[in-house]
């Protein structure tokens, strides 16, 4: 499943409508988030059952306000409307090298 840009529009409904969303948020000008990028949509291809979204907390910094987001690239994740799960990460952090790992597995 391809990756959904979330805003305030959908994100709503996006996380109401599905059971496990991991939202990635971002920046453009944030290099270790434009690294992470081609990462995050090979782990959203290996894994259609679950949504990944991604947040450009420029365009839309009321939502990265409102999960608390002091640190980007991070991530949220989201099983039945309820926040399970929150990081920030480095391209070597463990939540990296992990998401590397699964990947590799697939």
């Amino acid at each position: 499943m391809a990756v959904v840009k979330l805003d305030k529009s959908n994100f709503k409904d996006t996380i109401v409508n599905n059971p496990f969303v991991i939202v990635d948020f971002w920046a453009p000008w944030c290099e270790p988030c434009v690294s992470f990028t081609p990462i995050f949509e090979a782990a959203a291809a290996a894994n259609p059952d679950i949504l990944f979204g991604m947040v450009d907390t420029e365009a839309n910094p009321e939502i990265a306000e409102y999960f608390e987001v002091n640190k980007i690239p991070g991530i949220l994740i989201i099983r039945e409307q309820a926040r399970s799960e929150e990081h920030t990460y480095e391209l070597q952090s463990p939540m990296y090298l992990v998401c590397r790992l699964l990947l590799e597995k697939k």
